[in-house]
């Protein structure tokens, strides 16, 4: 189904504003029968909730931001968006789980040796509940991202055997960081890159850092000295609200739910130009699609998660980028940590600007997903709700089997890598979800 995205853009809006001022009428009454206000600001969006238990997501965005709400995993949309998986703790114990003792061993289920230890994430030689917990803010302070915002000095999301020593150099040479930022982990990081190198992967991406460092630090009970900039820079509120009103911080639709039909479309690729149809290619493996664009940073950041998931199981499953609309402009929504990676990038106004700026993210990246640039209405974003960043699996039934929360707080390529395995497994087990 075709959208006129400028005219509902118009409409969406006008009802928010709406809505608000019936909340802002019905605050002050309100306030003088209530009892005493709370410490905490109560957003109109919560006012809304309790009265309607699931607006939609557009409204919750847009109510938070004309209250002066930042772009925060707690605010708007992102509060009420969650990851949404088929093969979750409960599935899989219910699938695997033989002898119904709790846990899936190893000769419970069928996949090869190197997934069940990318499985097993606590090293425990059994599947349990800790393995399937995953933060709902891919983007909360750790010391992984600490050490990869200094060490990845070209901003590719990946760090170079050059970059990965003179990390370890640094941490060597200072107690200090060795433990409150390495957390004693340098043997460990020094036998990860001479493995993932001789395994065709000779670089540190930011899961690296965080399979071995943030576990690592658990048992330290000092803390990371929070800073008041954790996730993003704050913005005006107008910016905010020209950003959601051109859609630069995402879809006003939520997208296919789970177990859904995957929507078709059909892209031209940006190596080939020849049209990529999704209808043509389900059946055979599973799919995965990857929503961003190059001036996102955590889009960037995890370039080098998304190389190695390529890496790991492209003889197996399809990999597709769906590249397209800019979250962060110069003429729009900047941010500095932008300007600092010398990337002053306009929003495009055409096809062959999009698709330049596609191949110059590929190249810069290093990346070598197969590429299809969304059109410049953002049809298939909006189909998806796939903007700023987002992640898909599609079964061979062309089913919905993993929809991650909407980016950059909910782009987590480590839950979705857990599905894909699990997925494969299921296959493998005469599990493969035909007709559900």
């Amino acid at each position: 189904m075709h959208h006129d995205l400028r005219t509902d853009s118009s409409r969406l809006l006008g009802a928010a504003i709406v809505i608000l001022g019936v909340l802002g009428f019905a605050g002050p009454l309100s306030a003088q029968l209530a009892p005493p206000k709370p410490s905490r600001v109560i957003l109109p969006s919560e006012h809304l909730m309790r009265v309607w238990k699931e607006p939609p997501e557009w409204l919750v965005m847009a109510l938070d931001l004309f209250a002066g709400g930042q772009v925060a995993a707690t605010d708007g949309w992102y509060r009420v968006d969650s990851s949404k998986i088929r093969h979750d703790w409960a599935e899989t114990l219910r699938r695997f789980d033989r002898n119904g003792d709790g846990y899936v061993a190893r000769d419970e289920i069928p996949v090869p040796d190197a997934d069940f230890a990318r499985l097993d994430r606590d090293h425990s030689g059994r599947l349990n509940p800790e393995d399937f917990e995953f933060p709902k803010n891919s983007l909360a302070r750790a010391r992984s991202k600490i050490i990869m915002s200094f060490a990845d000095a070209d901003r590719d999301g990946r760090l170079s055997s050059h970059e990965f020593n003179q990390a370890i150099f640094m941490a060597k040479r200072d107690n200090f960081t060795l433990h409150m930022y390495f957390a004693d982990s340098v043997g460990e990081l020094e036998k990860e890159f001479a493995s993932s190198a001789k395994a065709g992967m000779p670089f540190m991406a930011l899961g690296d850092f965080q399979e071995i460092v943030d576990r690592n630090a658990i048992r330290y009970a000092q803390p990371i000295p929070p800073r008041p900039d954790d996730e993003f820079d704050r913005a005006r509120r107008e910016t905010l609200l020209l950003a959601f009103a051109r859609r630069d911080l995402g879809s006003y639709l939520e997208g296919p739910s789970l177990e859904a039909p995957a929507p078709d479309f059909s892209l031209p690729d940006v190596d080939s130009e020849e049209p990529y149809r999704l209808a043509d290619h389900i059946g055979s493996k599973p799919i995965v699609l990857i929503f961003g664009s190059l001036s996102n940073p955590h889009f960037r950041t995890e370039a080098g998660n998304l190389a190695k998931l390529q890496h790991r199981y492209g003889d197996r499953a399809e990999f597709r980028l769906i590249y397209g609309r800019e979250s962060h402009t110069t003429d729009g929504w900047r941010l500095p940590i932008n300007d600092q990676a010398n990337l002053k990038i306009t929003q495009p106004t055409t096809s062959k600007d999009r698709t330049a700026l596609a191949k110059y993210c590929r190249a810069k990246l290093n990346l070598k997903l197969p590429t299809s640039v969304d059109t410049m209405d953002d049809r298939v974003w909006s189909l998806y709700s796939g903007g700023p960043t987002r992640l898909y699996l599609i079964d061979r039934a062309g089913r919905i089997a993993y929809k991650g929360a909407r980016g950059p707080f909910g782009f987590k390529v480590g839950e979705l890598e857990q599905s894909l395995i699990l997925e494969l497994a299921s296959d493998t087990a005469g599990g493969a979800a035909k007709g559900r």
